[in-house]
C-alpha cells in the first residue's frame, strides 16, 4: 500500500511565509521519476548545490537513464509508469531502487540479476524479495 501524505499551511502560516514552493511534475529524462525525486536542484538556487549524480558519471540523475549505473534503466526500477507515485524501494532500506545497487538486499547486485524474473511472478529478480518463489 502506498500512502501519499500532503500538508497545507494554515492561512496564518501562508501569510507569514514569503516564499512559495511549487512542485514540478517535470520528468526531463522520461524515466517516470520526477526530477525532484531524482535530486534535481534549481541551477539558480542561492546555495549552488549541485544536482545528485548517484553513479558519479558526470550526468545528473534527472538526466541519466540509469542513475546508479547498475545496467537497469531507471524506468524499470521506478516500479510503474506513473510519475505521481514514488519510486519503488523494494528492500525498504530508504534508498529507492533506481539508486540502490542491490535493490532487494539479497547480496546479489542488480547488475548480476538484471531484469530476469526467476520465479515468473511478474517482479524482476533485481527487486523480488523471494527470487525463486519458495516462500523464504
Amino acid at each position: 500500500m502506498l500512502l501519499l501524505l500532503l500538508a497545507c499551511a494554515t492561512n496564518k502560516q501562508a501569510d507569514e511565509d514569503s516564499a512559495v514552493v511549487q512542485i514540478s511534475w517535470t520528468d526531463t529524462d522520461g524515466d517516470t521519476i520526477i526530477d525532484l525525486q531524482e535530486g534535481w536542484i534549481d541551477p539558480e538556487n542561492p546555495e549552488g548545490t549541485p544536482s545528485a549524480d548517484t553513479d558519479g558519471d558526470g550526468e545528473a540523475d534527472y538526466l541519466d537513464l540509469d542513475a546508479d549505473g547498475d545496467g537497469l534503466e531507471d524506468a524499470l526500477e521506478a516500479g510503474d509508469a506513473d510519475v505521481i507515485t514514488l519510486p519503488w524501494d523494494s528492500d525498504f532500506d530508504g534508498t529507492p531502487d533506481f539508486r540502490d545497487l542491490d535493490s532487494d538486499e539479497n547480496c546479489l547486485s542488480d547488475e548480476s540479476e538484471k531484469a530476469f524474473d526467476a520465479d515468473g511472478d511478474g517482479i524482476g529478480s533485481h527487486a523480488d524479495l523471494d527470487d525463486d518463489g519458495d516462500g523464504i
